[in-house]
């Protein structure tokens, strides 16, 4: 989740009048909202440099400091944000790690819905540069699976 919070930070911190316009809403886990709510309330100096922090910029502006969680059956927003986050694990198990389908044609529908996804997504040089200075970036692009790291944003048909 800290991922994505950096993520939002840097596309929206060029847009005007944007500031603490961001909100995330969370999936209701009492150990990982804690701890997703101190980051976000004093994020580590190490996040800095993802998103090219200034020196008179607060950290994570664009943020409301506090994420919202809700229990997944109570938000139909956080269902579907828990689908999607299946389905991309999906994704990456098959493509990388060889999982099997678990039904007939799983694969064939993971892969078309991960191409309809993929045009929600922010952009690559967003969620995982290239060229960067940024060992908090570099260290996120180490973690994520080659397949998640190719997607390209696309248009949707």
């Amino acid at each position: 989740m800290t991922h994505l919070a950096l993520q939002l930070q840097k596309l929206h911190q060029k847009e005007p009048n944007n500031k603490g316009r961001t909100v995330l809403l969370i999936d209701d886990n009492k150990q990982f909202t804690d701890h997703l709510t101190e980051v976000l309330w004093s994020p580590p100096a190490w996040t800095d440099s993802y998103y090219n922090r200034l020196k008179k910029q607060e950290q994570l502006d664009q943020l409301i400091d506090s994420a919202f969680a809700v229990k997944s059956h109570h938000a139909g927003m956080v269902q579907v944000a828990d689908l999607f986050a299946l389905l991309f694990r999906r994704y990456a198990e098959m493509k990388e790690y060889n999982f099997a389908a678990e039904w007939n044609g799983e694969a064939e529908y993971v892969e078309r819905v991960i191409g309809l996804l993929s045009s929600r997504l922010t952009p690559s040089s967003i969620r995982w540069p290239k060229q960067t200075d940024s060992g908090c970036a570099a260290w996120f692009n180490e973690l994520a699976p080659p397949s998640l790291r190719g997607l390209t944003v696309c248009k949707s048909k």
